[in-house]
């Protein structure tokens, strides 16, 4: 996590405007995530950074399928062909996927300088990044999904007694009155926090991720 953090900061520094950089994960030159460590959980980890934080988010095409890699880690392999997963809309990553866009666009819509606000790094433990955005507060987790639920107290910029709502677990969270937030972490799955009743379009049944 540490790694993360710093290459943010360095490119906070380094960069005049973040939200112009492309944010990817995966590309075809490069070995695939999960040809690396197949553990879905931190795919979503991973995704929910590249579609919230700072630039234009990049998904590679099987990525939201989880593709590892047909065959071998590197180039050709990590090239296969979309239609080998029957375009499976029902794959947790692809909804995953779907739900963050959909986010991303309302908050957009609701808040025009979401885009030029810079994310900001509120919390950084060995396990534990959580980063602030405008009105978005994302907790990301490395410790996968064989692990056992851990709570953060997590520092905010958001406004005392403010009501938020995990949109991944449709779970809420008042802001106390410092500001932070008792956060608990189970099998390593992100927290995606939003203004309450904002996030009612995203708690519905078929948007359950």
């Amino acid at each position: 996590m540490s790694h993360l953090v710093r290459s943010m900061r360095d490119m906070s520094r380094a960069c005049s405007d973040t939200s112009l950089l492309g944010s990817f994960s995966e590309n075809h030159d490069n070995p695939r995530f999960p040809a690396k460590n197949e553990d879905v959980v931190l795919a979503r980890n991973v995704i929910t950074f590249t579609m919230l934080t700072d630039g234009i988010p990049i998904i590679y095409q099987g990525q939201e399928q989880h593709y590892r890699g047909v065959g071998g880690d590197n180039d050709p392999h990590n090239r296969e062909a979309l239609w080998l997963s029957s375009y499976d809309q029902g794959h947790e990553l692809y909804r995953l996927i779907t739900l963050l866009n959909k986010l991303r666009r309302k908050v957009i819509n609701e808040y025009p300088d979401f885009l030029a606000t810079q994310a900001e790094v509120v919390h950084d433990s060995v396990q534990t990044v959580a980063i602030q955005k405008g009105n978005l507060l994302i907790v990301l987790s490395n410790a996968g999904s064989g692990s056992a639920a851990y709570k953060r107290d997590i520092e905010s910029r958001l406004i005392a007694g403010s009501l938020l709502t995990d949109i991944l677990t449709c779970q809420t969270q008042t802001v106390k009155p410092n500001g932070s937030l008792d956060i608990e972490l189970e099998a390593g799955q992100p927290r995606v926090y939003y203004l309450g009743q904002r996030a009612d379009d995203f708690c519905s049944g078929e948007m359950a991720v």
